[in-house]
Formats: structure tokens, sequence, C-alpha cells
């Protein structure tokens, strides 16, 4: 085997070896629950911290962070609400964002009861305008981690 060709087949091992640290088979259904008594569909050895989300986005993963800062932007379209993960805002690494419609299916403001605490979020991971985001629209996505 020549040279060029080695490298090639390492190359590829490489970057299959890249992928499959955030494959699919990590979508399955396996079940974890957590404090809250709230389902996850990954086990916490699945789960990510938000500086590791940047490699998974376009899949449904479960990333796991302290809320350094919330926001709800009432005035704003949309009336989003902003939970920021390890970071607080302007230098936050990953956000958790709950759309104004979706806010009344929470039983408190969630600016408010997840403010500070250690949480768990499960749903595709999206990059918008350069920041990594879960876009939550069901409680049953978040769960506290105590």
């Amino acid at each position: 085997m020549n040279v060029a060709r080695f490298s090639r087949i390492i190359g590829i091992i490489v970057a299959v070896s890249l992928l499959a640290a955030c494959s699919d088979k990590q979508d399955s259904p396996s079940r974890a629950t957590v404090a809250t008594g709230r389902s996850l569909p990954h086990s916490a050895t699945d789960a990510i911290a938000p500086e590791d989300a940047g490699h998974c986005i376009g899949q449904t993963r479960t990333v796991c962070g302290t809320v350094a800062s919330a926001k709800y932007a009432a005035r704003t379209k949309g009336q989003p609400t902003f939970l920021d993960l390890n970071r607080p805002y302007p230098n936050r690494i990953f956000t958790v964002v709950i759309w104004g419609r979706d806010r009344l299916g929470f039983p408190e403001p969630p600016e408010v009861f997840y403010r500070g605490k250690r949480i768990s979020v499960t749903g595709r991971i999206v990059e918008y305008r350069g920041k990594l985001q879960i876009v939550v629209k069901v409680p049953s996505q978040i769960a506290v981690n105590e």
C-alpha cells in the first residue's frame, strides 16, 4: 500500500470517529429519570456540556448546564424567554429558547424558576446567528438536576 492511500484511509478513519461521537444511535429511546421525576430521552452518559454542543448541530441531544442568565423579552417579537447556560449574556455559550406561545405550558415563569439552577434540556441543537440553542416547546424538555 502506498503512502498516499494509507494517509487517505487514516483520514477516513479519523472522520468516522469524529462523527461517531455525535451519532444517531444516541437518539435511541433509552430513558433516564432525574430528580424532578421527568424522563429524558438520553441517559446521563449521553448528555453533553454546552461547550460540546457545536459537534452535534442538527441532532436531538440532552445538554446540561447551569442557567447563568435568564430573560423574558416580553416586548420582543414572539416574546421569547432566554435561558443562557454556563455563561451569562452576552458571553453565552448555549441558549434555551422558549417562545411566548409556549410559556403558557409552564407552571411558573421559566426565567424565574430556572435561574441559577443546573438543568438538562433535550431537543434539536441548532445554530442561530453564530450561537447554539435548543428551542423548547414543552416543560418536559427541561429537567432540574439537583
